[in-house]
């Protein structure tokens, strides 16, 4: 979940792999593996800009609480 909770602080896939000391690609592959675990999308990826969907606004409570020194 530190991969989504990144992403959520910093709203890019490109700042959340920078904060956590790894590729991009990583970053991508981990999201794409919980969104298919989960069977829903969690970000609506538009150009640069990355925006919860409804499925990720739902989680978003849970995350903050398993992380809530960020």
């Amino acid at each position: 979940m530190c991969f989504t909770h990144a992403i959520l602080g910093s709203k890019s896939f490109t700042a959340a792999a920078a904060e956590l000391s790894v590729t991009i690609t990583a970053v991508s592959h981990q999201i794409r593996q919980l969104e298919a675990r989960i069977g829903h999308k969690l970000f609506e990826r538009t150009g640069r800009a990355v925006t919860l969907t409804p499925a990720g606004k739902t989680i978003y409570p849970l995350v903050r609480r398993l992380r809530p020194d960020r």
